[in-house]
Protein backbone atom coordinates (compact mmCIF):
# COMPACT_ATOMS: atom_id res chain seq x y z
CA UNK A 1 0.00 0.00 0.00
CA UNK A 2 1.37 3.40 -0.97
CA UNK A 3 -1.02 5.87 0.67
CA UNK A 4 -3.24 5.78 3.74
CA UNK A 5 -5.69 8.68 3.87
CA UNK A 6 -6.74 9.22 7.48
CA UNK A 7 -9.87 11.22 8.28
CA UNK A 8 -11.07 12.00 11.81
CA UNK A 9 -14.81 12.59 11.94
CA UNK A 10 -17.03 14.21 14.52
CA UNK A 11 -20.52 15.35 13.50
CA UNK A 12 -19.41 16.43 10.02
CA UNK A 13 -22.82 15.89 8.43
CA UNK A 14 -22.81 15.35 4.68
CA UNK A 15 -19.28 16.75 4.38
CA UNK A 16 -17.65 13.44 5.33
CA UNK A 17 -19.45 11.45 2.66
CA UNK A 18 -18.69 14.11 0.05
CA UNK A 19 -15.02 14.04 1.05
CA UNK A 20 -14.84 10.26 0.65
CA UNK A 21 -16.63 10.36 -2.70
CA UNK A 22 -14.19 12.99 -4.01
CA UNK A 23 -11.27 10.69 -3.13
CA UNK A 24 -12.85 7.64 -4.76
CA UNK A 25 -13.57 9.65 -7.91
CA UNK A 26 -10.13 11.25 -8.20
CA UNK A 27 -7.69 8.43 -7.45
CA UNK A 28 -7.35 5.70 -10.04
CA UNK A 29 -3.68 4.87 -10.56
CA UNK A 30 -2.21 4.75 -7.05
CA UNK A 31 -2.68 2.17 -4.33
CA UNK A 32 -4.47 3.69 -1.34
CA UNK A 33 -6.86 3.17 1.52
CA UNK A 34 -9.21 5.57 3.30
CA UNK A 35 -9.36 5.19 7.08
CA UNK A 36 -12.17 7.06 8.83
CA UNK A 37 -11.95 7.25 12.62
CA UNK A 38 -15.20 8.46 14.18
CA UNK A 39 -15.18 10.16 17.59
CA UNK A 40 -18.67 8.96 18.58
CA UNK A 41 -20.60 11.37 16.38
CA UNK A 42 -24.15 12.08 17.48
CA UNK A 43 -25.28 12.82 13.92
CA UNK A 44 -25.53 10.35 11.02
CA UNK A 45 -22.28 11.42 9.32
CA UNK A 46 -20.45 8.18 10.16
CA UNK A 47 -23.34 5.72 9.85
CA UNK A 48 -24.25 7.17 6.44
CA UNK A 49 -20.91 5.89 5.15
CA UNK A 50 -21.77 2.24 5.84
CA UNK A 51 -23.42 1.90 2.44
CA UNK A 52 -20.26 3.03 0.59
CA UNK A 53 -19.21 -0.45 -0.43
CA UNK A 54 -15.67 0.14 -1.60
CA UNK A 55 -12.56 -1.93 -0.95
CA UNK A 56 -10.54 1.22 -0.21
CA UNK A 57 -12.69 2.30 2.75
CA UNK A 58 -12.05 1.30 6.38
CA UNK A 59 -14.44 2.59 9.07
CA UNK A 60 -13.32 2.68 12.72
CA UNK A 61 -15.41 3.71 15.72
CA UNK A 62 -13.13 5.13 18.43
CA UNK A 63 -15.58 4.40 21.27
CA UNK A 64 -15.48 7.94 22.67
CA UNK A 65 -14.78 11.53 21.68
CA UNK A 66 -11.01 11.23 21.95
CA UNK A 67 -10.08 14.47 20.23
CA UNK A 68 -8.26 15.07 16.96
CA UNK A 69 -4.77 13.86 17.94
CA UNK A 70 -5.69 10.54 19.57
CA UNK A 71 -8.10 9.64 16.78
CA UNK A 72 -5.47 10.42 14.13
CA UNK A 73 -2.96 8.22 15.96
CA UNK A 74 -5.51 5.39 16.00
CA UNK A 75 -5.91 5.80 12.24
CA UNK A 76 -2.12 5.74 11.79
CA UNK A 77 -1.84 2.50 13.79
CA UNK A 78 -4.33 0.84 11.45
CA UNK A 79 -2.65 2.23 8.32
CA UNK A 80 -0.88 0.00 5.82
CA UNK A 81 0.44 2.80 3.62
CA UNK A 82 4.06 3.84 3.38
CA UNK A 83 2.82 7.43 3.24
CA UNK A 84 0.11 8.95 5.45
CA UNK A 85 -2.25 11.70 4.35
CA UNK A 86 -4.11 13.35 7.24
CA UNK A 87 -7.19 14.99 5.78
CA UNK A 88 -10.09 16.88 7.36
CA UNK A 89 -13.63 15.64 6.67
CA UNK A 90 -14.74 19.13 5.58
CA UNK A 91 -12.52 18.98 2.48
CA UNK A 92 -12.70 17.66 -1.05
CA UNK A 93 -9.71 16.76 -3.16
CA UNK A 94 -9.16 17.78 -6.77
CA UNK A 95 -8.41 15.42 -9.63
CA UNK A 96 -4.81 16.63 -9.80
CA UNK A 97 -4.00 15.24 -6.34
CA UNK A 98 -3.07 11.96 -8.02
CA UNK A 99 -0.19 13.76 -9.77
CA UNK A 100 0.95 15.09 -6.38
CA UNK A 101 0.77 11.59 -4.98
CA UNK A 102 2.99 10.23 -7.74
CA UNK A 103 5.55 12.99 -7.13
CA UNK A 104 5.47 12.33 -3.38
CA UNK A 105 5.95 8.61 -3.99
CA UNK A 106 8.88 9.29 -6.35
CA UNK A 107 10.52 11.41 -3.64
CA UNK A 108 9.96 8.64 -1.12
CA UNK A 109 11.48 5.97 -3.39
CA UNK A 110 14.54 8.22 -3.81
CA UNK A 111 14.79 8.34 -0.01
CA UNK A 112 13.82 12.02 0.04
CA UNK A 113 11.50 12.04 3.02
CA UNK A 114 9.65 15.34 3.17
CA UNK A 115 6.42 16.65 4.63
CA UNK A 116 3.91 17.93 2.09
CA UNK A 117 1.07 20.44 2.24
CA UNK A 118 -1.48 21.52 -0.35
CA UNK A 119 -3.06 24.90 -0.98
CA UNK A 120 -6.53 25.21 0.52
CA UNK A 121 -9.45 26.92 -1.17
CA UNK A 122 -12.22 28.30 1.03
CA UNK A 123 -15.88 28.63 0.09
CA UNK A 124 -15.31 32.24 -1.02
CA UNK A 125 -12.61 31.15 -3.46
CA UNK A 126 -9.64 32.32 -1.39
CA UNK A 127 -6.58 30.09 -1.96
CA UNK A 128 -3.88 29.86 0.69
CA UNK A 129 -1.35 27.44 2.18
CA UNK A 130 -2.28 28.31 5.76
CA UNK A 131 1.32 28.90 6.82
CA UNK A 132 1.94 30.66 10.12
CA UNK A 133 5.01 31.28 12.31
CA UNK A 134 5.53 28.62 14.96
CA UNK A 135 4.46 29.87 18.43
CA UNK A 136 7.76 30.97 19.94
CA UNK A 137 8.66 34.53 20.96
CA UNK A 138 11.95 34.73 19.04
CA UNK A 139 10.48 32.96 16.03
CA UNK A 140 7.60 35.44 15.96
CA UNK A 141 10.08 38.35 16.06
CA UNK A 142 11.97 36.74 13.15
CA UNK A 143 8.67 36.50 11.27
CA UNK A 144 8.08 40.23 11.66
CA UNK A 145 11.68 41.24 10.89
CA UNK A 146 12.67 38.71 8.21
CA UNK A 147 9.87 36.33 7.28
CA UNK A 148 12.16 33.93 5.40
CA UNK A 149 14.08 33.08 8.57
CA UNK A 150 11.01 32.14 10.60
CA UNK A 151 9.97 28.51 11.08
CA UNK A 152 6.43 27.82 9.92
CA UNK A 153 3.55 25.50 10.62
CA UNK A 154 0.64 24.77 8.31
CA UNK A 155 -3.07 24.29 8.95
CA UNK A 156 -3.67 20.61 9.63
CA UNK A 157 -6.52 20.22 7.13
CA UNK A 158 -4.18 18.34 4.78
CA UNK A 159 -0.75 17.01 5.75
CA UNK A 160 1.16 14.28 3.92
CA UNK A 161 4.08 12.56 5.66
CA UNK A 162 5.91 9.21 5.26
CA UNK A 163 4.83 6.75 7.94
CA UNK A 164 8.33 6.17 9.31
CA UNK A 165 8.91 9.92 9.66
CA UNK A 166 5.54 10.30 11.39
CA UNK A 167 6.53 7.62 13.88
CA UNK A 168 9.95 9.17 14.41
CA UNK A 169 8.51 12.56 15.43
CA UNK A 170 6.19 10.77 17.86
CA UNK A 171 2.88 11.08 16.02
CA UNK A 172 0.28 13.63 17.07
CA UNK A 173 0.52 15.06 20.60
CA UNK A 174 -2.31 13.31 22.46
CA UNK A 175 -2.16 15.83 25.31
CA UNK A 176 -3.78 18.33 22.93
CA UNK A 177 -7.49 17.59 22.55
CA UNK A 178 -8.29 20.24 19.97
CA UNK A 179 -6.59 23.27 18.35
CA UNK A 180 -2.83 23.70 18.09
CA UNK A 181 -1.99 20.09 17.28
CA UNK A 182 -0.79 21.14 13.83
CA UNK A 183 1.64 23.71 15.30
CA UNK A 184 2.91 21.11 17.77
CA UNK A 185 3.55 18.57 15.01
CA UNK A 186 5.32 21.09 12.81
CA UNK A 187 7.52 22.15 15.72
CA UNK A 188 8.82 18.57 15.85
CA UNK A 189 8.95 18.37 12.04
CA UNK A 190 11.18 21.46 12.02
CA UNK A 191 13.24 20.11 14.91
CA UNK A 192 13.79 16.88 12.97
CA UNK A 193 14.88 19.01 9.99
CA UNK A 194 12.35 17.50 7.63
CA UNK A 195 11.85 19.64 4.55
CA UNK A 196 8.35 21.02 4.03
CA UNK A 197 7.24 21.10 0.41
CA UNK A 198 4.21 22.94 -0.93
CA UNK A 199 2.32 20.90 -3.54
CA UNK A 200 0.25 22.53 -6.32
CA UNK A 201 -2.98 20.51 -6.17
CA UNK A 202 -5.81 22.42 -4.46
CA UNK A 203 -7.74 20.95 -1.52
CA UNK A 204 -11.21 22.47 -1.27
CA UNK A 205 -11.75 23.40 2.37
CA UNK A 206 -15.43 23.95 3.08
CA UNK A 207 -15.26 24.51 6.82
CA UNK A 208 -18.44 24.08 8.81
CA UNK A 209 -16.87 21.54 11.14
CA UNK A 210 -18.62 20.59 14.37
CA UNK A 211 -16.42 22.80 16.56
CA UNK A 212 -17.81 25.92 14.87
CA UNK A 213 -21.26 24.95 16.11
CA UNK A 214 -20.32 23.54 19.52
CA UNK A 215 -18.37 26.45 21.03
CA UNK A 216 -18.78 30.18 21.49
CA UNK A 217 -15.88 32.40 20.42
CA UNK A 218 -14.73 32.68 24.05
CA UNK A 219 -14.96 28.91 24.65
CA UNK A 220 -12.98 28.29 21.48
CA UNK A 221 -10.30 30.80 22.51
CA UNK A 222 -10.04 29.17 25.96
CA UNK A 223 -9.40 25.80 24.28
CA UNK A 224 -6.79 27.41 22.03
CA UNK A 225 -5.02 28.93 25.04
CA UNK A 226 -5.00 25.60 26.89
CA UNK A 227 -3.51 23.92 23.83
CA UNK A 228 -0.92 26.69 23.51
CA UNK A 229 0.34 26.02 27.06
CA UNK A 230 0.56 22.30 26.34
CA UNK A 231 2.53 23.14 23.19
CA UNK A 232 5.04 25.21 25.18
CA UNK A 233 5.32 22.59 27.94
CA UNK A 234 5.61 19.60 25.57
CA UNK A 235 8.36 21.25 23.57
CA UNK A 236 10.25 22.48 26.64
CA UNK A 237 9.80 26.17 25.88
CA UNK A 238 10.19 28.40 28.93
CA UNK A 239 7.49 30.31 30.80
CA UNK A 240 9.36 33.51 29.95
CA UNK A 241 9.08 32.57 26.27
CA UNK A 242 5.35 31.88 26.75
CA UNK A 243 4.72 35.26 28.45
CA UNK A 244 6.79 37.18 25.92
CA UNK A 245 4.97 35.45 23.07
CA UNK A 246 1.59 36.48 24.52
CA UNK A 247 2.74 40.09 24.81
CA UNK A 248 3.98 40.15 21.20
CA UNK A 249 0.69 38.67 19.98
CA UNK A 250 -1.29 41.37 21.83
CA UNK A 251 0.83 44.32 20.64
CA UNK A 252 -1.00 44.77 17.28
CA UNK A 253 -4.23 45.35 19.22
CA UNK A 254 -2.79 48.23 21.26
CA UNK A 255 -5.38 50.61 19.78
CA UNK A 256 -8.20 48.17 20.51
CA UNK A 257 -8.24 47.84 24.31
CA UNK A 258 -11.49 45.86 24.29
CA UNK A 259 -9.85 43.21 22.13
CA UNK A 260 -6.84 43.08 24.46
CA UNK A 261 -9.01 42.65 27.56
CA UNK A 262 -11.07 39.97 25.81
CA UNK A 263 -7.87 38.07 25.02
CA UNK A 264 -6.53 38.48 28.56
CA UNK A 265 -9.85 37.18 29.89
CA UNK A 266 -9.54 34.11 27.66
CA UNK A 267 -5.97 33.48 28.88
CA UNK A 268 -7.07 33.82 32.52
CA UNK A 269 -10.08 31.54 32.02
CA UNK A 270 -7.87 28.94 30.37
CA UNK A 271 -6.06 28.59 33.71
CA UNK A 272 -9.19 28.61 35.89
CA UNK A 273 -11.56 26.51 33.71
CA UNK A 274 -9.65 23.23 33.72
Amino acid sequence: MDFSIIIVNYNSGLLLRECIQSILSALNNVSYEIIVVDNMSSDSSFSDCNDILDKHLILIQSGDNLGFSKANNIGAKHASGRILHFLNPDTRISQSLEVDYRNVLNDYLKNNHNVYVNPLQDRDGTVYYGDNPLPDAMNLIKHYVCRKKAKLYYIGASIIIPSDDFNRIGGWNEKIFMYGEDADSFYRINKDRLKIKELPSIIYHYGGGSSNKAFTNMEREILIQKSLRIYFQSNHLSWFNYCLYQIIVLLPFIKRPQRIWWQIKAIYNSFTHL
